[in-house]
């Protein structure tokens, strides 16, 4: 039995802790991460642009995930809260060009 991943924080654990582990891996994530993604069951559809950048020493990358347009009708509590679970891959649930990769 495989033991898939639950949620999206999972998927991108895996993900990292591979790249953490294998070099190999690494490597294709950072020049095809299509491939890798696919590799780590994750078919991500051909017009969605990805971008992995790896972190370094004394740098810090935000990332601004792009906000559904459910979210315009949220008020501050409702974001905060869908924004306090969430990790960068969380919002591809949220994106509709990602909706059938996550949910």
């Amino acid at each position: 039995m495989v033991n898939r991943p639950k949620n999206a924080k999972e998927i991108e654990a895996k993900i990292i802790a591979r790249a953490w582990k294998d070099s190999r891996f690494k490597e294709k994530l950072m020049k095809n991460p299509r491939e890798a993604f696919k590799e780590m069951g994750l078919d991500i559809p051909a017009d969605v642009q990805i971008k992995v950048q790896e972190d370094k020493p004394n740098s810090f990358t935000f990332v601004l995930p792009s906000a559904a347009a459910e979210t315009r009708e949220m008020s501050d509590q409702q974001l905060e809260k869908l924004a306090a679970g969430c990790g960068h891959m969380s919002f591809l649930a949220y994106s509709d060009a990602c909706r059938s990769v996550i949910c």
